[in-house]
């Protein structure tokens, strides 16, 4: 299996991720909405350097381009206004290609196609899309809001109950993706934005550039995202089954990436880790991840569970649909007690006894001498009322570790509920996940 590196490093700064994360960046939010109720500030600590200058150009002759809200390996999203209907919309166009330019065309103008056959609240919108002078473009909702992965890095953790409430929202998306005969397949923080809509938050789901459709007149994969041997995606939220390079791949793909996402929000850290992508790959096929439970067994069990069977590594033992996992997680009681290990009995007679002869050998010691006694507080556990969703502000973070000229690095982190970047950044703050497509271009 060939591993091939899309653009830059993912280790680059926050504004060369996936160019589709910034369908709507920190720069898009209104001051109104800049602030929950709580006045916790939700864009300044997410700006970014970006080019703000304002070309002086129309696309197609409708969408007047006016500033620059993100770029990625393969494109550039700007803020523009729609001349016609006079409202701000987000166009995407393509760098300019090489030798590869007809086919990475082919499969821009393919996810715009399929972006706009999917009508969902839980869904960006795709609005439009076609040729301005022989380049493709696509124009997309401006979602008033930033991604998932930028959230996390700036609040930490979110509750059990509102990483519920985002979880299932995003099967929600799922569903619908799925209705409409598509596995997205790249499933992952950057591709979810979070929209402030009144007192809650509207997560919508986007790209569709590695989505697999099944062609219904002939029942085989498109020939653009799908080659035997290949896999499409992003490898911490890859299904076994996806990083095989199966052909076969269905809904429960997109489950088993949905349970990583939740995993991944409830614990900041996801359960497969490796210092290159071809032995990440091979973990994940054989199963070889850590239970959810061993960063959070507190959390409640019917959480746990839901989680563990989103990710089961065989697909028949998983959810058989989006709609079942959402369905089960709306059930799940957040208020049920986290299950106590049951301690056989020949070992609570073998701790009492230790508990005995610790305090006989204490005392003999200090009869000798007695030392002045102090009392150690614990770390309090801090939670803070940030609206809905209900949230749990992290201790401030402490400055990013700089790691000059490392191609890959695993960076172990402390415990919940702070949530630990993958990979440590090397410049800038907020670095993404390494992402690596198993593409053939």
């Amino acid at each position: 299996m060939m591993v091939r590196t899309l653009g830059r490093s993912a280790r680059g700064t926050a504004q060369h991720r996936s160019p589709a994360f910034v369908v709507a960046h920190c720069h898009a939010i209104p001051p109104d909405l800049a602030t929950d109720r709580c006045g916790t500030d939700l864009a300044g600590p997410l700006d970014v350097s970006m080019n703000s200058s304002v070309p002086t150009e129309t696309v197609a002759g409708r969408y007047r381009l006016e500033r620059e809200i993100g770029r990625g390996g393969n494109g550039i999203v700007w803020q523009a206004t729609d001349l016609r209907l006079g409202n701000h919309v987000a166009v995407k166009r393509l760098h300019p290609q090489g030798d590869s330019a007809e086919r990475t065309r082919n499969r821009f103008l393919r996810e715009a196609r399929l972006g706009a056959a999917v009508q969902h609240e839980n869904v960006v919108r795709v609005l439009d899309f076609g040729l301005d002078g022989g380049d493709p473009f696509m124009v997309m909702e401006q979602v008033r809001g930033v991604s998932l992965y930028e959230w996390l890095q700036t609040h930490g953790l979110p509750r059990p109950e509102a990483g519920i409430e985002l979880a299932a929202q995003i099967l929600d998306g799922l569903e619908a993706i799925h209705e409409a005969g598509m596995v997205h397949r790249d499933l992952k923080p950057e591709n979810v934005m979070l929209e402030l809509a009144g007192d809650g938050v509207v997560a919508k789901l986007l790209d569709f550039g590695v989505a697999a459709v099944t062609d219904p007149s002939t029942g085989r994969r498109s020939a653009l995202t799908h080659r035997r041997g290949f896999a499409f995606g992003t490898p911490h939220y890859m299904a076994p089954e996806q990083a095989r390079g199966a052909d076969d791949l269905d809904a429960r793909c997109d489950v088993y990436g949905a349970g990583i996402l939740l995993y991944e929000m409830l614990s900041g850290r996801v359960p497969f880790e490796a210092d290159h992508p071809g032995d990440l790959l091979l973990a994940i096929i054989d199963g070889r991840g850590t239970p959810l439970a061993k960063h959070r067994p507190n959390l409640p069990p019917g959480l746990l569970e839901v989680v563990t069977k989103a990710t089961a590594r065989a697909r028949r033992s998983r959810f058989a649909s989006a709609k079942a996992m959402a369905t089960a997680l709306r059930t799940v009681d957040c208020s049920a007690p986290a299950p106590r290990k049951r301690r056989r009995p020949w070992t609570l007679w073998a701790s009492a006894a230790a508990a005995l002869l610790g305090l006989a050998a204490f005392d003999m010691v200090s009869a000798s001498f007695e030392p002045a006694r102090a009392e150690i507080a614990p770390d309090p556990v801090v939670e803070i009322e940030l609206g809905a969703p209900r949230l749990i502000e992290p201790a401030p973070a402490p400055a990013p570790v700089v790691i000059p000229e490392v191609e890959e690095a695993v960076v172990s982190d402390p415990a919940p509920p702070r949530r630990a970047p993958r990979p440590a950044p090397v410049s800038g703050g907020g670095a993404p996940p390494v992402a690596f497509r198993m593409l053939d271009y």
